[in-house]
């Protein structure tokens, strides 16, 4: 596996986004996660999606997290320690870390807008015309969509990689996301209207960026649930490779019950199905990519983790 870049721990933040439902973010993101922690990198997962998915795969419950200490407080601007959130996933021999949903944050949008009329009515109450509140707004939006970026940077110096697994849409908490991030992999299902979803994203990137002036780079675009034998699959690759073939990864990932069975289970997906033709062994694949296109250093020399196999 290329290592080309020597330094001190300086994690890369990847965000996992797709506006689609159904399109295996968390299942990507746990695995490409758990793949990395394998071969010796320390990994932080941060469930941003409402629906807990990750958060329940990982043997944490969102329940445990004090109420006045979760994600939702984060993205209101509150002064928390995000460090305190942090909790040991149940891949024990792992260095593989969550931060918890909140459930909140399916409200997310909600409160924000609730912030921001209260914030108006009081400026407006105080004599401020709307020309007056035209800056307010601007600052407000800046704000309020770079919250969970200054609460991330300090975990950089702790964990080599951390991975945000998004909720679908694009609504606040994704934006937050898209622009924590140092890039974004874009996980595609194999149907029909997974290269308009290719599409769709990369064009939101390019609204971002000139909303906030700040680039949301995308580290790749991942076809997954893929059948090799499926006519319409192959087009679809055909169709990525045509016109993104240096944003597409060379890997693909299978079209699997296995993780489904292994969440279900409680188990990690090398436990449940650990054959080298595998949805595992797919993203074992994805993770050799994936680190060499971040150029990730080495592990930190204290991450010690003899028992589990290499990629």
């Amino acid at each position: 596996m290329e290592t080309p870049l020597p330094s001190q721990r300086n994690g890369r933040i990847v965000a996992i986004s797709n506006q689609k439902g159904g399109s295996a973010k968390t299942m990507t993101a746990i695995n490409l996660g758990e793949a990395c922690a394998r071969v010796k990198y320390k990994v932080l997962i941060v469930d941003l999606d409402g629906q807990g998915n990750a958060t329940t795969s990982l043997g944490v419950k969102a329940e445990d997290l004090p109420q006045d200490e979760s994600l939702f407080n984060v993205f209101m601007g509150e002064q928390v320690d995000i460090r305190k959130m942090i909790r040991k996933s149940n891949r024990e021999k792992l260095q593989m870390d969550l931060i918890p949903t909140s459930e909140d944050l399916q409200q997310m949008d909600v409160g924000i807008l609730e912030l921001g009329i209260r914030r108006g009515i009081v400026r407006g109450r105080a004599g401020e015309s709307e020309a007056d509140l035209d800056p307010f707004v601007r600052d407000a939006i800046q704000t309020i969509y770079f919250h969970l970026s200054e609460a991330l940077e300090p975990l950089r110096a702790d964990y080599d990689l951390i991975l945000l697994d998004c909720p679908p849409g694009y609504n606040c908490v994704t934006g937050n996301a898209l622009l924590a991030s140092d890039c974004v992999i874009i996980p595609l299902d194999s149907g029909p209207w997974s290269y308009g979803g290719a599409k769709s994203a990369l064009k939101h990137f390019e609204t971002l960026q000139d909303v906030f002036g700040q680039s949301v780079m995308t580290l790749g675009i991942l076809l997954c649930k893929f059948k090799s034998k499926q006519r319409l699959h192959q087009q679809i690759l055909s169709l990525l490779e045509t016109h993104y073939a240096s944003l597409l990864f060379e890997t693909t990932i299978s079209e699997s019950v296995r993780f489904t069975e292994a969440a279900g289970n409680k188990k990690s997906l090398w436990e449940w199905d650990n054959r080298r033709e595998s949805l595992a062994g797919d993203y074992e694949k994805l993770a050799v990519e994936v680190l060499k296109r971040l150029k990730l250093s080495p592990p930190s020399p204290e991450a010690t983790n003899p028992e589990q196999p290499s990629v």
